[in-house]
Formats: structure tokens, C-alpha cells, sequence
């Protein structure tokens, strides 16, 4: 009988530190402040990433590519409704 009793008191204290723990505005806290550090750790890690790509010749090369289709795209016509 000693045991329950014991075991009983046990849950109505760990019952009321969770009551205690689980307020609204530390919760949003705990979720904004993660949120942020997510955020922040993606902009690093991005920033590191554009920075190595830029100093590898690899990185060049996605560049040229790219300005390479920047002036295709600047040499095609599009018909307007008027032309025929």
C-alpha cells in the first residue's frame, strides 16, 4: 500500500511541474527563437556556399553559362499582334 501511495505522490508532482512548464508564451518563445536560429544557420550556410562556388572555377563556369543565356534570350523576337 506504501508503494502506490508513493507512486501516486510521485505523478501529482511530476503532473504539477508540467502544468507549470507548459505556459503559451514561453512555448511561442522557444518556437521563435528556433525559427531564428534555423533561419540564421541557412543564411551561413548559404553565404559559405556562394562564396566557394564563386572562388572555384566550376562557380565561373555556371556564370558564363548563365550570362550565355542571358544573351540568347536578348536576341530573340517576339512577333507583336500588329506584325505579321
Amino acid at each position: 500500500m506504501t508503494t502506490e501511495e508513493e507512486i501516486l505522490s510521485e505523478l501529482k508532482q511530476i503532473n504539477s511541474k508540467l502544468k507549470k512548464s507548459t505556459n503559451p508564451f514561453r512555448n511561442f518563445l522557444n518556437g521563435t527563437m528556433s525559427a531564428l536560429g534555423y533561419l540564421l544557420g541557412t543564411i551561413i550556410v548559404t553565404t559559405i556556399l556562394f562564396y566557394l562556388f564563386s572562388q572555384s572555377s566550376y562557380g565561373r563556369e555556371i556564370k558564363n553559362l548563365m550570362e550565355s543565356y542571358k544573351s540568347l534570350n536578348s536576341q530573340i523576337s517576339v512577333p507583336l499582334l500588329g506584325q505579321p
